[in-house]
């Protein structure tokens, strides 16, 4: 199983592009820094849940990305 981290900047219009790298290189739970979304929640994206949590756009933006088969 393989995990990474990333800064991304924003995660707004990168969530595709993000994805297929995941699935290209075969990790299976990245870390997200910088996703600049406020607030506390979880969402599926293809084959993966985020689960974000942000108190304010200019800091404290972190998310990590779970292979869906491994949230189970």
């Amino acid at each position: 199983m393989l995990s990474a981290s990333w800064n991304m900047r924003t995660l707004t219009d990168k969530l595709i592009e993000l994805v297929k790298a995941l699935h290209r290189h075969k990790i299976n739970i990245p870390c997200i820094q910088g996703t600049k979304w406020v607030d506390a929640k979880a969402k599926k994206i293809d084959r993966y849940k985020l689960g974000y949590s942000g108190c304010n756009r200019a800091k404290n933006r972190v998310g990590i990305l779970v292979k869906k088969r491994l949230v189970e």
